[in-house]
């Protein structure tokens, strides 16, 4: 909480997997319940609201004139079809290679979860990605360029590290994008995923189908972002 800034909620979700570790810890007989640190100690965690973009503010980042090719100019297409795509993870986004985009369908596996997803992409959603697919020279790549290459064949451990790294450089150019916008709201990556779920809920969709297009493994995960 000091060194490394963290809030409670990071905190709680840190701590659960060591919590965990010390229960598997107990079910193969390397240490006894009254070892263990986390029978007398509750995990803290506190009731969050998500920000979200309405849909008029998302025109307002659609309709924004930024210098061609950009780097602000890219960031912004990217969370604008994040949000069209079905809210993916960023690390999703991220990863997302050319060999993943057939046509308007796109297949691949999410990260987090491990499991396989397909859908197909609206039309504005494909105009925005054959943008970034037509500059692909090479038989595959990473669609929006954000990771370098060499990303592909990284050991688990490196490619987090530089997922991470772009993705504080891509929250930084939201936080630029949504000021530009005059949205007085603090936007990052995830606010596509959030974004995307609550609109689509506004709009009449039933939760099990968002809870289907996002991959939440828990419907309450799916009403709480909503």
């Amino acid at each position: 909480k000091t060194e490394c800034k963290n809030k409670v909620n990071t905190i709680h979700n840190n701590l659960k997997a060591v919590n965990r570790i010390f229960n598997i810890a107990i079910e193969r007989g390397i240490i006894t319940s009254n070892d263990d640190p986390f029978r007398t100690f509750k995990i803290k965690q506190e009731k969050t609201v998500r920000d979200f973009l309405s849909l008029e503010e998302v025109a307002k980042i659609a309709s924004l004139e930024l210098v061609p090719d950009s780097y602000l100019e890219k960031c912004r297409d990217m969370f604008l079809w994040t949000i069209l795509a079905g809210g993916l993870r960023v690390s999703d986004v991220l990863s997302l290679r050319k060999a993943n985009i057939d046509g308007q369908i796109m297949t691949l596996v999410i990260q987090k979860t491990n499991t396989p997803h397909r859908i197909k992409l609206p039309d504005q959603c494909f105009l925005i990605i054959k943008k970034f697919l037509d500059k692909i020279t090479t038989v595959d790549g990473y669609v929006f360029g954000m990771l370098d290459e060499s990303a592909y064949t990284a050991s688990a451990f490196s490619l987090d590290q530089l997922i991470a790294r772009s993705t504080a450089k891509y929250n930084k150019a939201l936080k630029k994008i949504a000021m530009q916008a005059g949205i007085n709201k603090d936007i990052s990556s995830h606010q596509a995923r959030i974004s995307f779920v609550t609109i689509a809920a506004q709009n009449g969709i039933p939760l099990t189908t968002i809870q289907g297009i996002v991959k939440h493994s828990k419907m309450d995960m799916t009403a709480k972002y909503s």
